[in-house]
């Protein structure tokens, strides 16, 4: 999808956007669609000229030269249903293709050579969006846990941002928060700018997603054909799939797209991408697909408990369960995904909580590297994650030390990456190593991580390292404490083995005697509740790799068609 951010389209796929819209004349000084708006349509310039700028003020152009004939307006907002963050004007006098959002979607979806060519320059252009001061913008500590928040939901969602540090970037964070009446003696917490007028003052993500108009605010009696709960890999291909097979499918999760795969600074072992790609660029590709297809996607909101479905809302029995959500709010759900993935693993440190976000990382982006120059730095854990982590930050940092507490790297490592990281100048592997204790800025142990103080347990030696950060990547634990039989709100439980994963297949067992009315057995990817599924991380027995989460995501749906062909409600 990689492409120009301009391109021009052929004589052949105008006339087909020209099938979708209508022409209208244009004059120079007219809006096409601000930035602020909540909404805006797709519009290829026939003739004449449009420019696109930053500010509703059009002083800051987003590129040299403007559109011109045969070039198109937009980037992936549209199609992610966002407000618009920046602003479109006529140059000179002609006339331009219009096509509404809804219809455009339509277009896209139903024609693979112009959603190639119209994906690929949405995409390239977000980036430009991103480096230039439109979107939001954020004035913050980088060592305020609050503001590492709400940057990593940008991040996962994929949003134009740009963080204005208070130390950093002392001088322009305070010269902007006098524009919008505020001091940098008077904050208490983050302040998030969105356009020229509207600022927040440390926003909930809840709060923050409305703002900027991504996700959708499910309606009190929504139902789906298919309720997927959580959308890293597994969940957005399960979304992909359901989707483009005609299924009505919901996409819930609390914080944005990727999971932990989200996180990954470079996948170089994914099928079709040799030169390896990012978790965040995966996410994206993924999301635009399952929107092209007509997924909808519902963030921030965290599933809280599964039901039977006792509204009587669907004559034919096949409403069978609601998804509850931490607003109240329930789904119904004719059927259930869960690929809920997991939870980062905590290290046994005292005062860890303190530095988390503010030197204590549990992904390795950009966002997070930006702060390592000229600096060692300290990867813990010997999986994938970890190598990868290493290797990206050995581009970044001065130095990288990688912990590990056995002595073979290759045991849980892929070879390929173990051999990479070992041969590596700029990486230094410690075996038998393991982390005893954090050391802040200051002696009462707060602010920003200063050192580390780490242990051979072997020779039971300690050494204590300076250092701004440590990314740890140590596993995970299943987001399942929601799905626990036995729960006294009569909220409905699975089976789960002993470390909380979700059992399925041949594994699982009924919970409480109930017939299934088709006499089936459960499906490879179905739980001990027929027409609820589990796929990715979540599910016992998984390969806990993104590959593989993706390929159970895919393969569930065909499961899913067949559970919804038996209206296979279980019976009391």
């Amino acid at each position: 999808m990689d492409s120009a951010p301009f391109p021009t389209l052929t004589p052949d796929q105008l006339d087909r956007v020209r099938a979708a819209g209508r022409e209208r004349s244009v004059e120079a000084g007219d809006i096409l669609f601000r930035e602020g708006d909540d909404a805006y349509d797709f519009h290829v310039v026939l003739d004449g000229a449009v420019n696109v700028y930053t500010d509703l003020e059009c002083e800051r152009p987003l590129t040299d030269e403007p559109v011109g004939p045969g070039q198109f307006l937009g980037e992936v907002g549209l199609l992610m249903g966002e407000a618009v963050y920046a602003t479109a004007r006529v140059e000179r006098d002609g006339a331009v293709l219009e096509v509404p959002a809804e219809r455009f979607r339509q277009l896209v979806e139903a024609d693979t050579d112009l959603a190639e060519t119209i994906l690929g320059a949405f995409t390239a252009r977000r980036g430009l969006v991103s480096d230039s001061a439109s979107g939001l913008q954020m004035i913050g500590s980088r060592t305020d846990p609050d503001a590492v928040r709400i940057a990593e939901f940008s991040r996962r969602n994929y949003l134009p941002f740009r963080w204005l540090d208070l130390e950093g970037d002392s001088e322009e964070a305070a010269r902007v928060l006098a524009e919008h009446g505020r001091t940098v003696d008077g904050l208490d917490g983050p302040v998030v700018l969105w356009g020229s007028e509207t600022a927040l003052d440390n926003p909930t993500l809840l709060e923050l997603a409305r703002t900027v108009g991504i996700g959708r605010e499910p309606a009190p009696d929504a139902q789906a054909d298919l309720v997927i709960v959580g959308a890293g890999p597994a969940g957005l291909a399960a979304a992909v799939y359901g989707a483009s097979e005609g299924l009505d499918t919901v996409v819930l999760d609390e914080m944005g797209a990727g999971g932990q795969a989200g996180a990954s600074s470079w996948i170089e072992n994914y099928l079709g991408f040799p030169a390896g790609l990012s978790g965040t660029e995966l996410a994206t590709r993924a999301t635009l697909q399952a929107r092209k297809f007509g997924a909808r996607f519902v963030m921030p909101h965290r599933a809280v408990a599964l039901r039977r479905d006792r509204s009587g809302a669907s004559t034919d029995g096949a409403n069978a369960y609601c998804v509850e959500l931490d607003d109240g709010v329930a789904i119904r759900a004719r059927s259930v995904v869960l690929a809920t993935g997991a939870h980062y693993r905590r290290l046994p440190v005292p005062d860890l909580h303190q530095y988390e976000g503010a030197g204590v990382y549990y992904a390795a982006t950009e966002m997070e590297a930006r702060g390592c120059a000229d600096a060692t730095v300290i990867v813990v854990g010997g999986g994938n994650s970890a190598g990868q982590a290493a290797m990206f930050l050995s581009t970044r940092a001065a130095r990288v030390l990688l912990l590990i507490r056995g002595d073979d790297l290759g045991k849980s490592m892929s070879s390929y990456l173990a051999d990479r990281v070992q041969a590596s100048d700029d990486v230094e592997l410690r075996t038998h190593t393991e982390v005893r204790a954090l050391e802040g800025e200051d002696a009462g142990g707060h602010g920003a991580l200063a050192a580390v103080t780490v242990e051979n347990t072997q020779s039971v030696e300690t050494e204590t390292v300076e250092t701004p950060a440590l990314f740890v990547f140590i596993g995970a634990d299943p987001c399942t404490a929601w799905l626990r039989p036995g729960q006294d709100d009569g909220a409905l439980g699975l089976a789960l083995d002993r470390h909380g994963f979700v059992q399925t297949g041949a594994d699982v067992a009924d919970l409480d005697g109930r017939v299934w009315t088709d006499g089936q057995r459960p499906t490879t990817f179905e739980t001990s509740l027929p027409g609820v599924f589990a796929v990715g991380d979540v599910r016992a027995g998984s390969t806990k790799r993104v590959a593989g989460a993706v390929g159970e995501g895919a393969v569930t749906v065909k499961a899913v068609h067949g559970r919804l062909a038996t209206v296979d409600t279980p019976q009391d």
